[in-house]
């Protein structure tokens, strides 16, 4: 019974994140297309921790179902898709507790900072915000990377370098991220264009 429960429970979680992310979805495209960044909005500092977040009433030994929220902050949309997503799951669990009877807990990693090997992956946020500054460094790497031998070498440098150390990422209990205890997230969240292709082949890798 406990486990035919949490498989209805995460059924609930799944449809409302598909409903969530439409929404989110359609307010990112809205704001891609206002003005960029100044200089001094962009001085905020960036945090390279990725901090796992949940339900206060949270407590050991509780039953609680998991969500990795992968993102990277190139930009202020993608945490604030991953925080608004976090917090739509604490409202639901607790305003609908018979439809959402499980504490949902997110652990929200900006995966490429966090678990980057090396140049450039560990280093998107101050090179998007170079580009973001020179406009024409932007556009060079957009129309180099739309290209069929450009999407092809991303793909596979990616996979060949970043494979392992996200898998490792998404391999981490999101209850202890520093502890590797077998246990990984009961679903995984992309809110970032980046962090779909590979993800998605680790977790066919995972689930094998």
């Amino acid at each position: 019974p406990t486990q035919n429960h949490r498989s209805t429970a995460m059924k609930l979680v799944k449809s409302t994140t598909a409903g969530l992310l439409s929404l989110g979805f359609a307010a990112t495209n809205t704001l891609a297309f206002q003005p960029a960044l100044t200089n001094l909005q962009r001085q905020t500092p960036h945090t390279t921790l990725s901090i796992p977040t949940s339900l206060d009433a949270v407590k050991d030994g509780q039953e609680v179902a998991t969500i990795q929220i992968l993102m990277s902050d190139t930009g202020g949309g993608h945490r604030a898709s991953a925080n608004a997503l976090r917090d739509a799951f604490n409202v639901l669990h607790e305003t609908e507790p018979n439809r959402f009877p499980l504490p949902i807990h997110c652990d929200i990693v900006d995966i490429y900072t966090d678990y980057g090997p090396f140049f450039p992956y560990n280093q998107y946020v101050p090179l998007y915000k170079i580009m973001a500054e020179y406009t024409f460094l932007w556009k060079w790497t957009y129309e180099i990377g739309a290209t069929p031998i450009g999407m092809w070498l991303n793909d596979f440098f990616s996979e060949l370098w970043c494979f392992d150390p996200f898998k490792e990422c998404m391999s981490r209990d999101p209850l202890n991220p520093e502890k590797q205890s077998g246990e990984r997230a009961d679903m995984v969240v992309s809110v970032h264009p980046l962090c779909q292709a590979l993800p998605l082949k680790i977790l066919n890798s995972l689930d094998t």
